[in-house]
């Protein structure tokens, strides 16, 4: 038997050891410095308005929330490291540790320190803790606050368990703790009345109840001064009125959230809910029955994660069903399966089917956690196209979707942020190198311009595409662009081993993905890249300036018409729209003839010429990968360019002319004759 515990701790803690290790890896290569969507208010907007308002804005409200703790470590990240979200992500692994110091502490305090076991309990620990399911709330900056939560309820619950030990210095450390964990989230409020209910079961002192319960009013009145309800968000109270069989599967999915990234089942989602919450209550029922169980701060966290979960189904379902299974709520399971898992090692009498159970759970997030030391290239593209974006004075939603959907309300964040010299807006910013103001490339490098795209700031354009060099000892750090005398006119972002779609690259070639914002100063501009022996490699030939671009995208209301006129067509038919798509009173042409199958184009013609803009409304089917557009030229050339998707929602394009050409004609193109390739526009 002690040959086997020493061959399992070991296999534990080197799970452990790699868990740990490959997420903070993958913390390291998806890091990103610009703040991302709650950040620009709950973080940038936080600290400008603490420096008026400091108490005021540490306990202000975030949805539900009172971020108190996390907006410590807001404030000092952004005051020390102007912004950049390191403090807060490495905080996030701080607390991941101490998370995984507290299990460890609890569960082994009856373990003798020779024993095996303390070696596995420190392998699981780890394994569980740091497990990459919950890479969302690793790798984003704002969401410290689901590892403050439950490890300050953790040690709350911890004192509670101690005070027959040492009373007075315990109660305090109940209070305090509680009082973190309440200050750290909505779900914190939850820690006092477990543990009053707890109080009362393990027949505590009235003086001591009486301490829990007046530091329970104290707290929750503190929690609730000034307090709004947040009516998108809907009502507690109404769910709960109206129970539905939409609630019990929220409660489960969100329970089974770990299984559901592991296996992507709902079968083996729901099914591992249940045995979680069998498990709980069998636990909770041996604690009621024989009061003197091993380790019940453990049963107490899984009491509260439960209760979390049955508050969260009946505050989030509102939102819909589909938001139970959010990445961000893994945290909350994650922690009970380990406190579940510690607490049936401590107290089962068939040990070994525990620890069975334990291997099972670890090697079965172990393919997910290989995922964990690689690179996002997509999401890191999108962070930093939008903050070079705003750095470039341009709020278009098209450029700044990634990192926030307010487009508004971002320019006035982001003006703020750029007063104060913070975040992205500082000179010397992660991943936006300055460029030089001339260069002249000695070498080409392969690669090419895949999209042109113009900005709603005259005259500022963006490009995008990919570009590649030898692996060696030389690598590319930055991206710009100059004009055909070697002047920079822009300069952009560069990101490692981008997708390489439709290219048939040697391995030994590192492909990346640039994008840049630049002011032509003629019909041409070069793309450069600037290695790391400080040579300069350009994209083969000078790049022509399009003469027109696409502007931006946004949904429209209905009364919106362009000024356009129907002309030639072929496949393309009036009213051949998707029925579910049709615009009642509005000249549609589309290419919903038979159905799906049909292919063609549809011509539109200004009604007066104009340098001005076109706006066309359209839409395509959901597969939008036959559709594209050519533009017609005042000076007779031809403009082609693809046809951006819209799944199925009415969406504006709008095609900007470049230099002192004006667009005479756009036509549709469908070439797409399968399932859900169909294409609608707005004619009137």
């Amino acid at each position: 038997m002690l040959k086997i515990k020493k061959y399992l701790a070991w296999l534990l803690i080197g799970a452990g050891a790699f868990t740990a290790l490959t997420t903070i890896a993958g913390i390291c290569l998806n890091y990103w410095s610009v703040p991302y969507w709650d950040q620009w208010d709950g973080y940038i907007g936080f600290y400008a308005r603490s420096i008026a308002h400091p108490w005021k804005s540490f306990f202000e409200q975030h949805n539900e929330h009172r971020l108190f703790f996390s907006r410590l470590i807001f404030w000092s990240d952004i005051h020390w490291f102007h912004g950049w979200n390191i403090l807060s992500l490495a905080s996030s692994v701080v607390l991941s540790a101490c998370l995984a110091a507290s299990f460890y502490r609890i569960a082994t305090r009856t373990i003798a320190p020779n024993d095996p076991r303390r070696l596995a309990i420190g392998g699981l620990c780890l394994a569980m803790v740091f497990s990459w399911t919950q890479a969302d709330n690793f790798t984003s900056a704002f969401q410290n606050q689901w590892f403050a939560v439950f490890l300050f309820a953790l040690l709350a619950f911890d004192s509670f368990d101690r005070i027959s030990f040492r009373t007075r210095g315990a109660l305090i450390g109940t209070v305090a703790f509680a009082s973190l964990s309440a200050f750290s989230t909505a779900t914190g409020l939850l820690v006092f009345p477990l543990i009053i209910f707890f109080a009362f079961l393990c027949r505590r002192s009235r003086s001591q109840i009486a301490v829990l319960v007046l530091s329970t009013a104290i707290v929750w009145a503190a929690y609730f001064v000034d307090y709004r309800s947040i009516a998108a968000h809907g009502s507690v109270i109404g769910t709960l009125r109206h129970p539905s069989a939409d609630l019990v599967r929220y409660f489960l999915q969100f329970l089974g959230i770990p299984v559901w990234l592991a296996t992507h089942s709902l079968a083996a989602t729901y099914t591992s809910a249940i045995v979680f919450l069998a498990l709980s209550i069998a636990g909770l029922v041996q604690f009621v029955r024989q009061k003197e169980v091993t380790a019940k701060p453990l049963l107490f966290l899984c009491t509260l994660i439960v209760a979390n979960a049955a508050l969260t189904a009946a505050a989030r379902l509102p939102l819909g069903l589909v938001t139970a299974l959010s990445t961000r709520y893994a945290t909350s399971p994650v922690l009970g399966w380990l406190a579940i898992l510690l607490f049936l090692i401590a107290n089962v009498r068939f040990e070994r089917i525990s620890w069975v159970a334990a291997c099972i759970v670890i090697l079965a997030f172990m393919p997910l956690q290989s995922s964990a030391p690689v690179a996002d290239t997509g999401t890191l593209f999108s962070r930093y196209l939008g903050g070079l974006a705003i750095r470039s004075g341009v709020y278009d939603h098209q450029y700044t979707a990634g990192i926030y959907e307010d487009p508004r309300s971002l320019a006035t964040i982001g003006e703020i942020a750029k007063r104060l010299d913070l975040s992205v807006f500082r000179n010397d910013a992660p991943g936006y190198p300055d460029a030089p103001t001339e260069a002249m490339a000695s070498e080409s490098c392969a690669g090419a311009t895949t999209s042109f795209g113009a900005t709603s700031d005259q005259g500022l354009y963006e490009a995008e595409g990919s570009i590649h060099v030898p692996i060696g000892l030389r690598t590319l750090t930055r991206i710009f662009i100059t004009d055909a005398t070697n002047k920079t006119i822009g300069s952009g972002i560069l990101i490692a081993n981008a997708t390489r779609s439709g290219l048939s690259l040697d391995p030994r070639i590192s492909s990346y993905r640039w994008a840049a914002f630049f002011r032509p100063t003629g019909d041409t501009y070069r793309v450069i890249g600037q290695l790391n022996d400080e040579s300069y490699c350009a994209l083969p030939n000078l790049q022509p300036v399009p003469k027109a671009a696409i502007l931006s995208r946004a949904t429209l209301p209905t009364d919106h018409f362009t000024g356009v006129r129907g002309d030639d067509a072929v496949g393309w038919k009036p009213g051949a729209v998707f029925p579910a798509a049709n615009l009642p009173g509005v000249s549609i042409w589309g290419s919903f003839v038979d159905g799906d199958k049909t292919v063609g184009e549809v011509r539109l013609v200004a009604e007066r010429e104009t340098h001005d803009s076109w706006m066309l409304r359209y839409l395509t089917g959901p597969d939008a990968t036959a559709q594209s557009i050519r533009i017609g030229m005042s000076d007779g050339s031809i403009v082609d360019l693809p046809l951006p998707g819209t799944q199925q929602r009415w969406d504006t394009l709008t095609l900007a002319p470049i230099g002192s050409v004006f667009i005479k004609s756009v036509t549709f193109v469908d070439g797409g004759s399968d399932f859900g390739q169909w294409s609608a526009v707005v004619a009137n």
